[in-house]
């Protein structure tokens, strides 16, 4: 979209408080390149496996949905 605009490879995140509930979050030119693999892991039983989230842009915020019911 913007690969003529820019004069090389630019990007950037801004977050913006709006109100002590409320956060903006603007993405120009996100870099998907930092990825972090998971272990390599073999199933042989009928559960599903459990991988802990690592990404920081999923982790932000988690407290506003732990609940205190376990």
């Amino acid at each position: 979209m913007f690969a003529g605009f820019y004069p090389g490879n630019v990007g950037g995140d801004v977050n913006f408080l709006i109100t002590p509930t409320l956060k903006l979050n603007l993405t120009v030119n996100t870099d998907f390149a930092q990825v972090e693999s998971d272990r390599m892991q073999v199933n042989f039983t009928r559960f599903s496996l459990y991988y802990p989230e690592k990404r920081e842009f999923f982790l932000e915020g988690k407290n506003y949905f732990n609940f205190g019911l376990g």
